[in-house]
């Protein structure tokens, strides 16, 4: 017998500590004796009956481990699976690239195109999905509508829900759609027109206090937009299941507390389904082309502690914050889900959406043309977690983000480290989860 090659010692209390294994998702408390055996699990001559019977439970738990297992191939085949699930089809739609705000870090400054999408280029998009429900068979189908701001081109909005729910009905595929929107246009009657279709989200954009916001996310004329955004988070309240998500820098961090009892004093509570807040970080070329100073390219390369901090704060009022430990490669690196925007090309990630030099074809190409794009096929068979693989973290990062590792050193094929992020953000919510 063997101990797994990820495990993570976490200390706790009272001389226990939390072993927290990346593969298996596996939490364990363990005192001074239940690690002694693990730490000795190869020499049995060494252990007392007790041990011996943890073993038998942590080898259920993958933190130890036969010795004829092999993880390197394990989690190599576990990778596998995941990049080429097909129970799931999942797309981004941009149905626009307009927007009717101006935020000082939009990743899409650089994109010179308020085009939006048509409803035969609407109609296509749908035709195209529903081939591939056709062809793979999914258990589900996840919609999100992205923008720009998604919703100036409601009218696509409204045909591509309703087109999808028809044909997924017939097929017996779950549609699930969601939106990430500024909330600005966001009405209790496009909410109740979705809902019956498979609207299980809204995600609204808020980056701190009035004053904060209003600075970051302007209208386009440079009048504020706090306020009309509340008003209309209160009018769909109760409806739908709503996301708080936020942006923030070392300027404005502090003021995302205040967002919170602002919220927590409008009456919101279980209507806000969860909160997640990240620092801003680089797009392709926003060197040269952001109006706002920004400087990281992963979460390393910030303080990782501030998001801890707000989850915290998140907690202290109430609210539910997003929580969730990454696992696996990132969604670019996934062959059954993709980003559409509104000229119908099609690309890995919607960050990098209507930058021509990074689509992988347009939905009217031959599908296998698109697959076998030279810029997809480096990205899919990039493999980056064999580069890695003695870290503890890599079945949770799958070496980090494609745009990441972009902006880092200018290819797909290197690695965006997430390591720093891991040790010290995913560690303290694991112990969070337990105590």
């Amino acid at each position: 017998m063997k101990k797994s090659k990820f495990n993570v010692f976490i200390p706790f209390c009272d001389e226990k500590e939390v072993i927290f294994n990346t593969f298996s998702d596996s939490r364990v408390i363990a005192d001074c004796e239940t690690i002694d055996a693990i730490k000795n699990c190869g020499q049995p001559h060494l252990l007392n009956d007790k041990q011996k019977g943890q073993l038998c439970q942590l080898k259920e738990l993958g933190i130890v481990l036969d010795d004829n297992v092999d993880e390197d191939r394990a989690i190599e085949y576990w990778f596998q699976g995941v990049k080429f699930n097909s129970t799931i089809i999942s797309a981004n739609i941009l149905t626009t690239l307009a927007c009717n705000m101006k935020c000082v870090y939009c990743f899409e400054q650089g994109v010179k195109s308020n085009m939006s999408m048509s409803k035969e280029m609407a109609s296509n998009v749908c035709k195209w999905l529903s081939i591939k429900m056709e062809n793979l068979r999914p258990k589900e189908l996840i919609i999100v509508f992205f923008g720009g701001e998604p919703l100036m081109n409601s009218e696509a909005v409204r045909f591509i829900s309703e087109t999808l729910y028809s044909k997924s009905k017939i097929l017996g595929v779950t549609l699930h759609i969601e939106i990430i929107t500024n909330g600005l246009l966001l009405t209790p009657d496009l909410v109740d027109y979705l809902r019956p279709l498979g609207l299980r989200l809204v995600k609204v954009t808020i980056d701190g206090d009035e004053a904060c916001h209003d600075r970051m996310r302007p209208r386009k004329n440079g009048k504020g937009t706090y306020r009309d955004i509340v008003k209309n988070l209160l009018q769909i309240k109760g409806k739908i299941p709503i996301a708080i998500g936020g942006n923030y820098d070392d300027a404005t961090k502090k003021h995302i507390p205040i967002l919170l009892d602002d919220l927590k004093n409008m009456g919101f509570n279980d209507e806000i389904e969860k909160m997640s807040f990240k620092p801003i970080l680089g797009f392709p070329g926003h060197k040269k082309q952001s109006v706002h100073s920004i400087k990281a390219c992963a979460f390393s390369e910030t303080n990782v502690d501030d998001i801890f901090w707000l989850i915290q704060e998140i907690e202290k009022r109430g609210f539910k914050p997003y929580k969730d430990i990454a696992l696996g490669p990132c969604e670019a690196m996934r062959d059954h889900t993709y980003s559409i925007d509104p000229s119908g090309d099609i690309y890995n990630c919607v960050t990098l959406a209507g930058r021509k030099e990074y689509a992988l074809g347009n939905i009217k190409d031959d599908p296998t043309e698109v697959r076998f794009n030279p810029l997809n096929v480096k990205i899919m068979t990039a493999n980056l977690w064999r580069k890695c693989k003695d870290c503890k973290f890599v079945p949770i990062c799958g070496g980090g983000c494609r745009v990441g590792a972009i902006l880092q050193k200018g290819d797909t094929d290197a690695l965006c480290c997430e390591k720093e992020y891991f040790e010290k953000v995913s560690t303290k919510l694991v112990i969070s989860e337990i105590q």
